[in-house]
């Protein structure tokens, strides 16, 4: 068993954005460097879609298809990452919590997942937010993605089309519209989804043909054209161009 110290919520102080946007940077060079494609959710992945960060995100949220479990587990131990399965989270004040998890040596059926930096023994601090991050897994059917863990199956036109993270070659951020399948229970999300997605972008769009070996759409297609937060990819919050105000 291993117990995580970290944040509940960061305070918008000192170089926050910056602090952010280095965690980013990390995760998009993790994820380049790896054999699947990742797929950047949570409230992170809807406020990297804005401008600039509007508030100081705590921790990094990450997802994966389950038919690509094996080369991904094999990618953790490679990279110095375990699997871990929460087992308690116990808040200590309005911004710190400690997680309880242990080691997983088989993720196929736990849920939740983590993946972890620590040691699977012991009291750590996680410094950073990819020391310790949430990973979900999703499974493709006909009708559209799995996720596993909330119950729900997002519809292929509202999971794609699937754009990169700017300066990413592995790390993607499907439509935001998928946001909207899952259950609402988490306010700040619901107002990141506002704050940082187009209300044109989550309007429903004509269903779309796109299949690939097996009958099922083509998770890795890449459209660029019509995101215009692609647009900002030399600007954007996780550039690290533009300057903490």
């Amino acid at each position: 068993m291993m117990a995580i110290s970290r944040p509940r919520h960061r305070l918008r102080m000192g170089p926050w954005r910056q602090d952010l946007r280095d965690d980013v940077t990390e995760v998009c060079r993790w994820a380049d460097a790896g054999p699947v494609d990742l797929y950047l959710v949570g409230g992170l992945g809807l406020a990297v879609r804005g401008v600039e960060f509007y508030r100081n995100h705590a921790d990094i949220d990450l997802a994966f298809f389950a038919d690509d479990l094996p080369a991904f587990s094999a990618y953790l131990a490679d990279s110095g990452y375990h699997w871990a399965q929460p087992v308690m989270s116990l808040p200590l004040s309005p911004w710190h919590r400690v997680d309880l998890a242990r080691p997983l040596p088989d993720p196929a059926t736990a849920r939740p997942l983590r993946v972890s930096r620590h040691r699977p023994i012991g009291v750590w601090r996680a410094a950073r937010r990819t020391d310790f991050m949430d990973v979900m897994v999703m499974r493709r059917h006909e009708a559209g993605v799995e996720m596993l863990g909330h119950d729900a199956v997002v519809p292929w036109d509202d999971f794609l089309p699937a754009v990169t993270v700017p300066g990413s070659r592995r790390l993607l951020l499907p439509n935001a519209r998928y946001k909207q399948h899952l259950p609402a229970r988490w306010p700040r999300q619901r107002r990141d989804l506002k704050a940082c997605v187009p209300a044109e972008v989550l309007e429903p769009v004509d269903s779309r043909q796109r299949t690939c070996s097996g009958g099922y759409p083509d998770c890795s297609e890449r459209d660029s054209s019509t995101s215009s937060w692609t647009q900002e990819s030399r600007s954007g919050p996780y550039s690290g161009s533009r300057a903490d105000v």
